[in-house]
């Protein structure tokens, strides 16, 4: 693929991936709101959703197929480009989406003892959680974008799940600690 292609169809990836989030968000808003869920079950539902994922990507192991064709041909062209390295990331990926799923489903079980409580989404801090949601995933695809489409060999690949996922895991947890904290500034 020459740069024109490669650009283009990141772009389009990006695109799809950007109003795959929009509609998941706009389901979600929709679905707290119509509907009256207890935090187990929303806990629930959000757990085996990331489990079904999780197990689904495991069982397809090296397959790059999709629903979506530019999501196909980029999957391709990275497991072209990363070799190996392609194999681990994805791995890795859908291991902490079953890692994820059950830690959701965890919650489920300790939510049941608390009397369930109806699950209320404070609409200003949801939209300010989605869109930082929506910019860190953003960011991370053009972090990842740049690296693949830059890199010549896969070589240059080694060490590139570990690093990619210890960096995200660090991420994570400095945003969960400012969300406390603003959720907490937020109620008092």
């Amino acid at each position: 693929m020459d740069t024109n292609q490669i650009s283009n169809m990141r772009l389009k990836q990006a695109g799809t991936i950007n109003i795959l989030i929009l509609v998941l968000l706009a389901l979600f808003f929709l679905i707290v709101n119509v509907f009256t869920l207890t935090f187990s079950q929303f806990y629930l539902t959000a757990g085996v959703l990331v489990l079904i994922q999780g197990l689904f990507g495991l069982l397809k192991r090296d397959s790059t197929r999709s629903l979506f064709p530019i999501l196909e041909q980029a999957a391709q062209y990275e497991k072209e480009k990363m070799g190996s390295e392609w194999y681990k990331y994805k791995r890795t990926g859908h291991i902490w989406s079953l890692v994820l799923g059950c830690m959701f489903v965890l919650q489920s079980v300790l939510f049941s003892d608390t009397g369930d409580s109806v699950f209320h989404v404070d609409t200003v801090l949801m939209l300010i959680i989605a869109f930082t949601v929506f910019i860190m995933i953003n960011i991370s695809l053009i972090i990842h974008f740049r690296k693949v489409d830059q890199a010549s060999t896969p070589v240059e690949f080694q060490g590139y799940t570990r690093k990619t996922y210890a960096v995200a895991f660090g991420v994570g947890i400095a945003l969960g600690v400012l969300l406390i904290f603003f959720s907490v500034s937020l109620l008092l």
